[in-house]
């Protein structure tokens, strides 16, 4: 899923489990400015593909806070998530692992 503002990305895996990525606090007041999203709603993507693009100085010059949560919005019976334990992830790094 993708918002016409470009704020966030909903993304659904092969056993139903979905995961919403929302770049910011609040950035849907930004309506679009900062954001360019890279996939369409539908589309199969890959780990490591780029999903959207965002301006961080923008979000903060804006007055908003850049912190990027990582929801997952449902659960998914006989499915264990193990998360990392770092503070901050960066691109290519695991932040989650479903078993």
């Amino acid at each position: 899923m993708t918002f016409k503002t470009g704020h966030a990305i909903g993304l659904m895996n092969t056993n139903g489990l979905e995961v919403l990525i929302h770049v910011g606090l609040d950035t849907v007041k930004m309506n679009g400015t900062g954001f360019h999203v890279l996939v369409t709603e539908g589309q199969t993507v890959q780990a490591g593909q780029p999903l959207l693009e965002f301006d961080i100085e923008k979000i903060k010059k804006a007055g908003f806070d850049p912190i990027t949560p990582i929801i997952i919005t449902n659960s998914v019976e006989d499915m264990e998530l193990v998360l990392t334990d770092k503070k901050e992830i960066n691109s290519n790094e695991t932040l989650m692992v479903i078993v």
